[in-house]
């Protein structure tokens, strides 16, 4: 066929290629609304957990463990018996691990929110039994070792905080009587200064040789004081450093015991992050993909349909 040729079958069967495309269209569209659930509901669920030897918060089942289970439908059988109403063969309900997070998202396409809702608790529900408490004497046995470990530390812990406590209340109460000391030894130097003063003008040398030792000597006592002051000072803040180290070492080892008691208490082998939630499936945009997927295909069977019928025609003649 030459192109002038393919340009008059299409217009000579235009009729026939719009046929095909609104027969195909329309069928794709009823096939989309009966088939296309419009909803999905979905819930978030995770494992539950125990706490290892380094205090490290261990799943007692892999989530990839339970994706696994879920989507072999595993539960799907007793979960329809459980039912009051009938769902279509073959359901499917899925089981997705998002990035980065130790959940497992459970999700059900259904045309009916309510029904949907009903199917992902049913499972929650299996789940739950089937997993059970999910937690072996094992695991208990090194829970409770590593909690006892951290009750044993918290007493040496509050026993340095109150030593480091009193040794801090000790220094600043030697360091109130050094800045006494000192004002006291500043008091005599001034003192002794004055009456230097009063001798020079009376030119008493005898005893302004002996009130000169004693100013000196009050010098060095009052540098002496000084030095101890700030050995002190140090000393004082230094012990204020490890009395504030050892409360953040408490507080943190009793956020331990409370998380890893929690958890112990916890006692779920599956725990349920989101209960079961419907959300429109994006039903629309599916449809107008089905339906411009089905438009292109169908537009090219018809006009090959054309071409061929075209082709026959011009033999015959």
């Amino acid at each position: 066929m030459k192109n002038s040729d393919y340009l008059k079958a299409i217009y000579n069967y235009k009729f026939l290629i719009l046929a095909v495309v609104f027969v195909s269209v329309i069928a794709t569209a009823i096939f989309g609304y009966l088939t296309i659930a419009p909803y999905e509901v979905s819930a978030l669920v995770k494992p539950g957990s125990y706490i290892g030897d380094n205090g490290s918060v261990t799943p007692v089942v892999a989530p990839e463990a339970i994706e696994q289970v879920i989507a072999q439908g595993t539960f799907n059988a007793t979960i329809e018996k459980s039912l009051t109403f009938r769902v279509k063969h073959p359901f499917e309900i899925k089981a997705t691990l998002p990035k980065s997070a130790n959940v497992i998202k459970v999700s059900f396409e259904t045309k009916y929110p309510g029904e949907g809702e009903a199917v992902v608790g049913a499972l929650l529900t299996q789940l739950t039994n089937y997993y059970g408490r999910g937690k072996s004497e094992k695991y208990d046995a090194v829970s409770y070792k590593y909690i006892h470990g951290l009750k044993e530390q918290l007493p040496v812990l509050e026993l340095n905080l109150l030593k480091a406590t009193n040794a801090k209340d000790r220094l600043k109460n030697d360091e109130v009587k050094l800045l006494a000391s000192r004002r006291q030894i500043s008091d005599d130097k001034e003192s002794i200064e004055g009456e230097i003063r009063l001798l020079k003008k009376n030119t008493a040398t005898g005893d302004l040789l002996k009130l000169q030792t004693e100013l000196n000597n009050k010098q060095i006592e009052l540098i002496e004081k000084d030095l101890a002051s700030r050995d002190k000072h140090i000393e004082l803040r230094e012990k204020e450093k490890e009395s504030a180290k050892l409360g953040r070492e408490i507080a943190n080892v009793k956020k331990q015991i409370e998380t890893a008691e929690a958890i112990m208490k916890d006692g779920k082998g599956v725990e349920i992050v989101q209960a079961p939630l419907a959300v429109e499936a994006g039903f629309k945009e599916r449809m107008a993909k089905w339906i411009f997927t089905a438009l292109v295909i169908s537009l090219v069977v018809g006009m090959l349909l054309a071409f061929v019928m075209y082709d026959i025609k011009n033999k015959k003649t």
